[in-house]
C-alpha cells in the first residue's frame, strides 16, 4: 500500500512540474540580467520577462523583441506606482556565448494617490462609485492603465441600467511634488431610457396577439444598445413558426432625452405564407430516401415551420449517418420546394476499447457495427467481451425509425458466461424493445427479455438450496430515462436518471414469477474553478409471487464494489449464507457523495462517502437497516474513453471479514 501511495504522489508531482514547463527550450537559453531594481527581485523581472518573450514566440534576440519585454516591463512597475520608471537595453552575450540582454531599470518614486474626487454620479451613489474606485484611494498607488479600466468598467454598468446618454471623459489628473496626485472624475449621467411603448405594424391579423405579448414583454424594461436585434430576432421567429419565411422587420427607436422614455415603432413585412410541395433529397449514395424522408418526419402540404426544420436538422444529424446536412428552400411565392442535401459518412465502425476493473481486472470489448444497414438507417452491430470473470457475445439491430415513427426499435441476441463472487452461470438473453422520445432529454421504453440462465459451480446447490437453481426467465418490462450532462464520459454538470418495472410470469415463458421496481438517479453540479459536486441515489425492490416463493440467487440485488459503496469488495456487503458468501436480498439501496476536482492537466482527485444495505426480504424494504459506510478519496487520469480511477475508501465499521481498507482501480466514473 506504501508503494502504491509513493507512486500516485511521484506520478501528481511529475504532471503538476510537467504543467509548469510554460517556456521553450529557446526561451530558457537566453540570457537576461538585471541593474538598478529595488522594488522587485530579478527573479521576478526575469520571470515576467521570459512570459513576454514565450508568448511572443520569440527564438532570436533582437531589438523589436527586447522594446517588447522593456515595454512589459516597465506596465509591471507602473501596476505598482512608478509612474515614471523607465527601462532600457542593450544586447549581451551570456557566459558561453549564449545569446543574452542586459536591462537598467530607473524606477524612479513611487506615485501615491492624494485624493479622489467623484462628481456628478446621482443614479449610482458617489459612494458606491467611490467602492468600484477603491484601488485608487488615498495613500494607495497610482495605476494609470488600472484607472482607465476601472472607468471602463463604471462605464458600462450605467449603459446597463440605460443610461445610453452618459459622458463620463478621461479623468482629470493633478501631479504635485511630493510624488502624489489627486484624481477627479467627472460624471454625466443623463436620463435613464427605458422601454414606454412598442407599437408593432404591418403584420397579418393571426399573429397581432402574439406580436403585442412580444412587444409588452418588453414594456418597462432598461433600454440597452442590442433591444432592437433581439426584438427583432423574436418577431422573426414568431413569424418564420407560422410559415412566413421571408418576414423583414425595420426597428426605429424614438427617445424622449427630458424623461428617458423610448417608444420603439417595428414596421413588418410578413410575406408570402409558405407551404411545402415537394421534399427533395440530395447527395445520399447509400441511403434509401425513404430512410431519410422518415427521420425528417415532414409531410409534403404542410406549412412551413422554422422550428419544425430544426427538430428534423437534429434528427437526421443524430442518425450518424452523415457529415453535413442541409436544409433549404428552392423557389419563391407560396408554394416551394424544401431541398435537403447531405452528405454521407462512412457507415461501417470498427470498436476496440480496453478497460479495467477491480473485480474483473483488464477487459476488453471489440465491436463492428454497420450504421446504414439495408441502406435504411437501421443498425446492426456485433460485439465481444471477455476479462479475467466473464466473457460474452451480443449482436444487436436497430432501427431508429421503428415502423416510419420516432420510435425506435432494437432486437438483441447473446450469450455471457460469468463468474459471480458467489456464483458461476452461463446466460442466453434475447431481449425486444422500443423507446420513445417524449420531451428533451426523457425516454420511455416498452420491451420483452427472455434470458435462460444456468448455473455452473455444483457446490452451491448444497450451500444455499432454496434460491440456487437455474431459471428460465421472460419478463415485460417498461421503463422512463433521463439524461442532460453535458458529457456522458466525463460529465461536469447535468442529471442522469432511469426508472425500470418488471414483471415476470409463467405466461411470459418464465418459470419464476415476481415484479421488480428499480429507480436510478444522479446530478452534477459545476461549482467555481474545477470543483464538480456528485450525489447519486439507486435503489431497488422484488418480491416473488404466484408459484415462486423465493427470488432466485441470479436476479437478487447485491451491493459493494467499485461502483456502489466501495469500503466493500464486489458484492460483499450484505447477507451471507453459513459459508460466508453473498446471497443478496430482495431490497437494496445505495447513496453516493463526490467531490471532484481538477488538480494539474487531465489529472484530478475526488473525496467522497458512500453508504448502501441489502435487505433480505422486500418486507424490510422501508426498514433501512443494516447501511453501511464508507470514506474515501481518489485520483483519476481522464482520457476521451473515460477516466482511468483509482479509489481508496475506509470501512469505518469493519467486520471480522471485512478489509478496513479497499482499494479499487478501474475505468469510469462510480456513477
Amino acid at each position: 500500500m506504501r508503494r502504491l501511495v509513493a507512486a500516485l504522489a511521484g506520478l501528481l508531482l511529475a504532471l503538476a512540474c510537467r504543467a509548469t514547463e510554460e517556456f521553450s527550450p529557446t526561451v530558457r537559453a537566453f540570457s537576461l540580467n538585471f541593474e538598478g531594481q529595488t522594488a522587485f527581485a530579478a527573479e521576478e523581472l526575469d520571470l515576467r520577462a521570459r512570459e513576454e518573450l514565450a508568448r511572443l514566440g520569440v527564438e532570436r534576440l533582437d531589438r523589436a523583441a527586447l522594446d517588447d519585454v522593456a515595454f512589459a516591463l516597465e506596465l509591471v512597475y507602473q501596476e505598482r506606482g512608478f509612474v515614471r520608471a523607465t527601462i532600457t537595453y542593450a544586447l549581451d552575450a551570456g557566459p558561453v556565448g549564449a545569446p543574452g540582454a542586459r536591462f537598467r531599470i530607473d524606477e524612479g518614486p513611487v506615485v501615491r494617490v492624494r485624493a479622489l474626487v467623484i462628481e456628478g454620479a446621482q443614479a449610482l451613489p458617489p459612494d458606491y462609485v467611490r467602492a468600484q474606485l477603491g484601488r485608487f484611494s488615498a495613500g494607495r498607488p497610482f495605476d494609470r492603465e488600472g484607472l482607465e479600466r476601472a472607468l471602463e468598467q463604471l462605464r458600462e454598468e450605467y449603459l446597463e441600467r440605460g443610461h445610453q446618454g452618459l459622458l463620463l471623459g478621461a479623468p482629470a489628473l493633478e501631479f504635485h511634488p511630493d510624488d502624489t496626485v489627486s484624481i477627479a472624475v467627472r460624471i454625466q449621467e443623463g436620463p435613464a431610457y427605458h422601454v414606454e411603448a412598442v407599437r408593432i405594424t404591418g403584420g397579418v391579423p393571426e399573429l397581432d396577439a402574439r406580436l403585442q405579448r412580444r412587444g409588452a414583454d418588453l414594456v418597462r424594461a432598461v433600454y440597452v444598445p442590442g433591444i432592437e436585434r433581439g426584438l427583432e430576432a423574436a418577431l422573426l421567429e414568431e413569424f418564420a413558426r407560422r410559415g412566413y419565411p421571408d418576414a423583414r422587420a425595420g426597428i426605429t427607436p424614438r427617445l424622449d432625452d427630458s424623461s428617458g422614455a423610448v417608444t420603439l415603432e417595428c414596421q413588418v413585412e410578413p410575406g408570402p405564407r409558405v407551404t411545402l410541395d415537394d421534399i427533395r433529397i440530395v447527395g445520399n449514395l447509400r441511403t434509401r430516401e425513404l430512410a431519410i424522408r422518415s427521420a425528417l418526419g415532414l409531410e409534403i402540404g404542410t406549412v412551413y415551420d422554422s422550428e419544425e426544420l430544426r427538430r428534423a436538422f437534429r434528427d437526421l444529424y443524430a442518425l450518424g449517418l452523415f457529415d453535413s446536412v442541409q436544409l433549404t428552400l428552392e423557389g419563391s411565392g407560396e408554394r416551394r420546394a424544401l431541398v435537403v442535401e447531405v452528405h454521407e459518412t462512412r457507415s461501417v465502425e470498427i470498436r476496440i476499447e480496453p478497460g479495467w476493473g477491480s473485480y474483473e481486472g483488464p477487459r476488453l470489448l471489440v465491436g463492428i457495427s454497420e450504421n446504414n444497414f439495408r441502406g435504411a438507417g437501421e443498425l446492426l452491430v456485433l460485439e465481444g467481451t471477455v476479462s479475467l470473470k466473464a466473457r460474452g457475445v451480443r449482436s444487436a439491430w436497430i432501427d431508429r425509425n421503428f415502423l416510419g415513427t420516432r420510435m425506435t426499435g432494437e432486437l438483441t441476441l447473446g450469450v455471457e458466461q460469468r463468474e459471480e463472487p458467489s456464483y458461476e452461470f452461463v446466460r442466453q438473453t434475447l431481449g425486444a424493445f422500443v423507446r420513445q422520445p417524449i420531451a428533451d432529454d426523457w425516454q420511455a421504453s416498452l420491451g420483452y427479455e427472455f434470458r435462460p440462465t444456468r448455473l455452473t459451480d455444483e457446490s452451491l446447490f448444497a450451500i444455499a438450496p432454496d434460491i440456487v437453481d437455474d431459471t428460465e426467465v421472460g419478463a415485460l418490462s417498461t421503463g422512463l430515462a433521463l439524461d442532460d450532462r453535458d458529457n456522458p464520459l466525463l460529465p461536469t454538470r447535468g442529471r442522469h436518471g432511469r426508472a425500470r418495472l418488471e414483471w415476470a410470469d409463467d405466461g411470459f415463458a418464465s418459470d419464476t414469477e415476481f415484479v421488480r421496481a428499480r429507480l436510478e438517479y444522479a446530478h452534477l453540479l459545476r461549482l467555481r474553478g474545477e470543483g464538480v459536486l456528485a450525489a447519486s441515489f439507486r435503489t431497488g425492490v422484488m418480491t416473488p409471487y404466484g408459484k415462486s416463493d423465493e427470488v432466485p440467487l441470479t436476479e437478487r440485488f447485491f451491493n459493494g464494489g467499485e461502483n456502489s459503496v466501495r469500503s466493500f469488495r464486489e458484492d460483499e456487503l450484505g447477507p451471507k449464507d453459513a459459508a460466508g458468501e453473498p446471497i443478496g436480498g430482495e431490497a437494496a439501496t445505495t447513496l453516493n457523495l463526490e467531490y471532484r476536482h481538477t488538480l494539474a492537466g487531465n489529472l484530478a482527485g475526488s473525496l467522497f462517502t458512500d453508504t448502501g444495505n441489502v435487505a433480505l426480504e422486500s418486507t424490510d424494504y422501508l426498514r433501512f437497516d443494516d447501511f453501511r459506510w464508507g470514506l474515501g478519496g481518489g485520483l483519476y487520469y481522464l482520457l476521451p474513453i473515460g477516466p482511468v480511477r483509482c479509489d481508496l475508501a475506509w470501512n469505518p465499521d469493519a467486520g471480522e471479514d471485512e478489509d478496513d481498507w479497499v482499494l479499487h482501480v478501474s475505468v469510469g466514473f462510480a456513477f
